[in-house]
């Protein structure tokens, strides 16, 4: 099977356009990468508002008067914005009822942000206000430019990005005002943020009167104004209370009175009360906290034949949040349903039925993914990561999610060289390399494209090393063509026009035939009437015109020359009058002692070489002698280089360069200098990544190996420490 081409007639939704390339997805050996043809590359719009479907209204925002006060003037002042609170605090609702309201100018765009990389939060932004023929991923460079003039309010829920990573996003939208909701603060330096606190009586009973839509009567009042004060005006939880007063349930039998603070009660109170079907389907979201999961895929993986129905219950009595076609639990239950089922169990079910759904997977379920690719990771089933990461890449980069794509990706070479499975590992080489280079870093995606080619060639994949090489040619950069006014003419061509003489006669023509040299002309430019002098041949350069510049008289000159010849020989006779008189015999005795042995011509060919000798050769110059890395767990660092130069006379032969140390699987390096020849002044690079794998107990925050050249030219074995710093993602 030989490797695809790029389909000039693809449809738009088999290939994504990024940068000048155009990308498609090998099924079995990886992306495509051509040069987009010109023209071809369609052509952003910006859209008069942004696109986005806002959410449910929240008509009735109880209690939070004063809060949607202040964020409203805050919004207005353009400065950004946060709410923070636990779980079922009331974020959600707080944001759609800003969302809802919002009357600035440049529309409202709306996201749920949990689990999603930076990089996917802004390609939804580029979404949101530009409209394309196709998809388009940008490049660094080009978002910036596109949403550097983008106005609109960004309410971001459930973020849960690094600080730096949200401070990254925000500025790339600088005229966006950002409305966010956190479990904790995110905020540092710049914006407002304000914390939700629990709500007072009155409201706690008006949000259970309108779920059951009636009053409540006095003992109601009592009942539930004692509840709200033990559960601090938690309203997800007075939600919860009043839908069991609607259908009181009755715990199963054999479950353990509930204990720890009011709270906790609570939630195990109505954990108790769900039937088994019910808590069947909240098992798996129990596994995977924080996770959306498709109904569908909760069908299939707990077998209820009613998943629908169960979901539609719950969510009436605040137990899971919808999102489109999937479905999360809500964080209240989440402590009482794990202590009921194991969630080990769930994950590795969940897993499996992901893995082996093929093609069957969306972007929607980007951040499913990721979850179950670290839940397979911890677990050990590092088989079905690598099956999920490669199942899952197709609709990741056709879906532009490129940022869980890079992390799926991370994730399957980690799990790739942990099972020592070099095909899989070239595979997210080639994924990494082809991606880098696809978004402007040439640099380091050439080094994990030709890391990859080596390990393909190393293990007989033909195809896939003809699919890496054609993606390396693809990013090669040519140099500029010269430019047609600087190319010289073919020798066949009429020669150049000089002026002030006449147009020269055409191609065809036959040179004229030698003329009797015509009349001087006269001192003046000759007009452009004047007789024409023959042609000279194509390899003569075009006579041009140069003005005339006075010569020296020459009478001075041979006078003085005639002078010194007479004093010479005037010196001559009274010096050496004798000498020419001597006896020839002796004077050819002189001449032969004076001519140069055989012998003595070879010492003197001896002594100019001797003295011409090279340098010897000396080692390899290694540098630097050290490095150091910084990069999340199973996340890829910015790649570094390490020379070898050869500072001798001679040529030298390194060794094989390989990587050793108690941590070597954290760390890739390319093959550049192995078993390399290095003549006078040349030098080989060495490209070195850190992709720390996850660790638990010990000192699992620092790595560390060694680069070894085995031979350095001159048979030492120098040794590159290597030093990889875990960071927080």
């Amino acid at each position: 099977m030989e490797a695809p081409s790029l389909r000039r007639d693809a449809p738009l939704s088999d290939q994504v356009v990024v940068g000048d390339h155009v990308v498609r997805v090998h099924p079995e050996h990886g992306m495509v990468i051509d040069r987009a043809p010109a023209g071809a590359r369609p052509t952003p719009r910006p859209r008069p508002i942004p696109r986005t479907m806002l959410p449910h209204d929240m008509a009735g925002l109880l209690g939070r008067d004063d809060e949607v006060r202040v964020v409203r003037s805050v919004v207005e002042s353009g400065a950004p914005v946060e709410v923070v609170g636990e779980a079922g605090i009331g974020k959600t609702s707080f944001l759609r009822h800003l969302a809802n309201r919002h009357r600035g100018s440049g529309g409202v765009v709306v996201a749920w942000a949990q689990r999603q990389p930076g990089e996917d939060i802004l390609q939804l932004l580029f979404e949101c206000f530009y409209e394309c023929d196709g998809t388009v991923v940008p490049t660094a460079t080009e978002m910036e430019r596109y949403l550097e003039d983008r106005s609109a309010l960004v309410v971001l829920d459930d973020v849960d990005l690094a600080r730096r990573e949200l401070e990254r996003v925000m500025s790339l939208a600088p005229r966006c005002v950002f409305a966010i909701g956190a479990g904790e603060r995110r905020l540092w330096g710049g914006g407002r943020s304000i914390a939700l606190k629990g709500l007072d009586q009155g409201s706690c009973i008006a949000i259970a009167e309108r779920e059951l839509k009636r009053g409540l009567t006095e003992h109601e009042r009592a009942s539930l104004g004692r509840l709200a004060a033990a559960l601090e005006g938690h309203p997800l939880r007075i939600l919860q209370a009043a839908h069991l007063m609607i259908q009181p349930r009755r715990a199963r039998s054999g479950s353990a009175a509930p204990s720890g603070s009011p709270s906790a009660q609570f939630d195990e109170l109505v954990a108790q009360s769900l039937d088994a079907d019910e808590e069947r389907v909240l098992s798996p979201l129990a596994a995977f906290p924080g996770v959306c999961l498709e109904a569908r895929r909760l069908a299939e993986i707990t077998s209820v034949p009613d998943a629908y129905r169960a979901l539609a219950s719950l969510e009436r009595r605040g137990l899971v949040r919808r999102h489109g076609p999937s479905y999360s639990l809500v964080g209240t239950a989440h402590a009482a349903l794990a202590r009921r089922v194991d969630p080990a169990v769930w994950r590795n079910r969940a897993l499996e039925q992901h893995s082996r759904a093929g093609e069957d997977l969306s972007t929607v379920e980007a951040p499913t993914i990721l979850a179950l690719l670290d839940a397979g990771a911890e677990a050990g089933n590092l088989r079905a990561v690598i099956q999920l990461a490669r199942n899952a890449d197709a609709a990741l980069v056709l879906g532009a999610r490129w940022g869980a794509w890079r992390e799926a990706i991370d994730r399957a070479l980690v799990a790739a060289r942990e099972l020592r499975d070099q095909r899989d590992e070239a595979w997210a080489l080639h994924q990494l390399g082809s991606r880098a280079a696809s978004l402007g870093d040439l640099h380091g995606g050439t080094a994990l494209l030709n890391n990859a080619l080596h390990l393909r060639h190393s293990v007989g994949d033909a195809e896939g090393a003809r699919l890496t090489s054609q993606n390396l040619e693809a990013l090669r950069v040519d140099s500029p063509a010269p430019s047609a006014a600087i190319v010289a003419p073919p020798a066949s061509g009429p020669a150049a026009p000089v002026p002030p003489a006449p147009t020269p006669p055409p191609e065809s023509a036959a040179p004229p035939e030698p003329a009797p040299p015509p009349a001087p002309p006269p001192p003046a430019p000759p007009p452009p009437t004047a007789p024409a002098r023959p042609r000279a041949a194509p390899s003569e350069p075009p006579r041009r015109w140069k003005p005339t510049v006075p010569k020296p008289p020459l009478k001075p000159v041979i006078g003085v020359l005639g002078a010194i010849l007479v004093v010479g020989a005037i010196v001559l006779l009274l010096s050496g009058g004798d000498e020419d008189s001597s006896d020839p015999k002796e004077t050819n005795q002189k001449q032969a002692a004076a001519k140069p042995r055989p012998a003595d011509r070879r010492a003197g060919r001896a002594r100019k070489r001797k003295g011409r000798r090279r340098p010897p050769a000396i080692a390899a110059v290694i540098g630097p002698k050290a490095l150091k890395f910084t990069a999340p767990e199973v996340r890829l660092s910015k790649p570094r280089d390490v020379l070898a130069t050869n500072r001798g006379g001679a040529r030298i032969t390194l060794g094989r360069v390989r990587l050793e140390g108690k941590d070597e699987g954290d760390f890739v390096a390319t093959d550049g200098c192995n078993r390399t020849v290095l003549s006078r002044g040349e030098s080989c690079k060495v490209v070195v990544s850190f992709i720390p794998a996850k660790k638990t107990g010990g000192n699992s925050r620092s790595r560390n190996a060694f680069l070894v050249f085995t031979n350095d030219g001159k048979g030492g074995r120098p040794r590159v420490p290597l030093t990889g710093s875990v960071t927080a993602p």
